[in-house]
Formats: structure tokens, C-alpha cells, sequence
């Protein structure tokens, strides 16, 4: 996942149902991007993505994430990925060996 510059990510896990809780917030106030004040990514602990919520200041704006299709079979080359030039890149890999216990955060 490539984040903007001056947010920074943090990965919890959820005590109720053991989701791994993936937020971004801006470091400061003023290097917060438009109304994007917060961003949540709710994924299960096989890194399947549950839902996403945004805080935009006034409103949280949720999205359940249903009926993915994971190795759908599609061929690598149908997708391109470049991250931003200055972007952060996290490795969800590394998130799966925290999950499970391989890592400390």
C-alpha cells in the first residue's frame, strides 16, 4: 500500500473478532490531504479485506467489503501497479507474520 507522506499508518488487532485494524492519520494537523482526516482498513487475519472507513471530519463513511473473489485466475498482466514517487510503501506480508505472531509491531 503506498500512503501519503505526512500520514502515518498503525495496525492494531481487534479483541472481538481478532481482525487486524490498519489506520492512517496525519502526523499533524495541518498536513492533513482535503477533509481526510482518518482512513480504516478493517482485514481478517488471512489479510482479506473486510471494510474500509473513512473520517472526513464531520461524517464516518463505512464500505463492507463482500462477495471478493480471491485467485480469480486473472493473468498478472491485466493489473499495474507504480507507487508515487515519495510514497510509503507497507508490505502486507509483514503484516501477516505480526498477525500471527512471527513479528512484534
Amino acid at each position: 500500500m503506498n500512503f501519503p507522506r505526512h500520514y502515518k499508518p498503525s495496525l492494531t488487532v481487534e479483541k472481538n473478532s481478532n481482525d487486524l485494524l490498519l489506520s492512517l492519520a496525519p502526523t499533524k494537523a495541518r498536513d492533513q490531504m482535503s477533509d481526510m482526516q482518518r482512513v480504516g482498513l478493517r482485514l481478517s487475519r488471512e489479510l482479506r479485506l473486510k471494510s474500509i472507513a473513512i473520517y472526513d471530519g464531520t461524517t464516518l463513511h463505512e464500505w463492507d467489503i463482500t462477495d471478493t473473489k480471491p485467485d480469480a485466475n486473472l493473468p498478472d498482466s491485466a493489473f499495474e501497479w507504480k507507487p508515487l514517487q515519495g510514497a510509503q510503501v507497507i508490505d502486507l506480508r509483514v503484516c501477516a507474520l505480526i498477525a500471527h505472531g512471527h513479528l512484534t509491531g
